[in-house]
Order: C-alpha cells, then structure tokens, then sequence
C-alpha cells in the first residue's frame, strides 16, 4: 500500500457484522375469545425467525386480556366484545425488529335456542310408533349438547329425536311432562 508521503501509514482493522432483520416466519390466524370465558395463549415457537433471540413486544390487547413478554402469552378474561388488532414486534439484540399481526375478536357468548319455540306438545295414541324431533341451533355456531330430563321410561331420546324403543307405546296412557335442556 503507498501513501501520499511515501514512509508512514497505518493498517487498522475492524469487524464488519451484518445483522439479519427477524423475518415473519409463520403467520398467527385470528383469535376469538368469549365474553366471560378464561383463557390463556402462547405464541407458537416460530412467529418470527430467529425466536430465540428476540424480545417480543404487543400493542394494546383487549379490555381483561395482559401480555407477558417473559412466557410470549396472553391470557385473561375478556370483558367487552369487539375487535382488538394485536401487533407483535420481534426485536433482536440488535435492536432491529419486524412486525406481524392478527385479531382477538371477543364476542359475546349467545345461548342456542330451540328451532321451534315453545316446543310443540306430542299426542299419540297407545299402541301407535312415536318418533319426533327437537331440533336446536345455536346463534354463534358452537356445537350443542341436547338432553332430555327425566322422559317417560318407554321414550328414548338421542339427540335430536324421540322414539319409542319398542316402536309402540304400550299401556303408558296420560300425560307425560317432559323437560328439555340444551347447552353448547
């Protein structure tokens, strides 16, 4: 190497590090969470590359819900239903980050309801098949659990229709109270 006065010069050296930027590595679907419902979610392993490494950070989170970045969780009870957009920001210890998002959309928790409502009183005669349906939904969606409570010994009920095991009703003349319970 020349330098410009031809004796002296230094040669100096340095490192040159090149830092990778966290990279989304797998998208977080959206959350929905219930009114009134516990719950508890851990971020999946993978959200970002370089997991291990990073400080992750979230924006605001919804009305009963808290972060703790130490465990990467949130968990609580949800107190008003709405749509909160969670941001996640993975930082390294560089300090260069990136960020993704998804949704805790809490709702309200609507009770299933009978089809048909009141449910229609049943008259059969003795001697005669009885088979009918109670049939249900649910507002949200969510699966339903039909039951009956204390039906006559000769009626069955598998959800949703009533028969009669024998296919008969035999000698069971009167009237029969039967009460109805569905939950999802």
């Amino acid at each position: 190497m020349n330098c410009s006065d031809g004796v002296n010069w230094v040669i100096g050296k340095f490192i040159l590090n090149i830092n990778d930027i966290p990279q989304v590595a797998n998208v977080i679907p959206d959350q929905t969470l219930i009114v009134g419902t516990a719950m508890n979610f851990t971020l999946p392993a993978n959200v970002f590359s370089d997991f291990s490494n990073l400080t992750i950070t979230s924006s605001a989170t919804p009305a009963g819900i808290t972060y703790d970045p130490v465990t990467r969780s949130f968990s609580g009870t949800p107190t008003a239903a709405g749509t909160t957009l969670i941001t996640l920001t993975g930082t390294d210890g560089n300090g260069a980050s990136n960020t993704t998002t998804f949704n805790f959309i809490v709702r309200n928790n609507q009770a299933p309801v009978f089809t048909v409502s009141p449910i229609p009183d049943q008259m059969f005669n003795i001697d005669q098949t009885v088979a009918f349906l109670i049939a249900v939904s649910d507002p949200d969606g969510d699966t339903t659990t039909t039951t009956a409570i204390d039906p006559p010994a000769f009626m069955t009920f598998t959800a949703p229709a009533f028969t009669n095991g024998s296919g008969l009703i035999v000698a069971n003349a009167g009237t029969h109270s039967i009460a109805m319970k569905v939950c999802d």
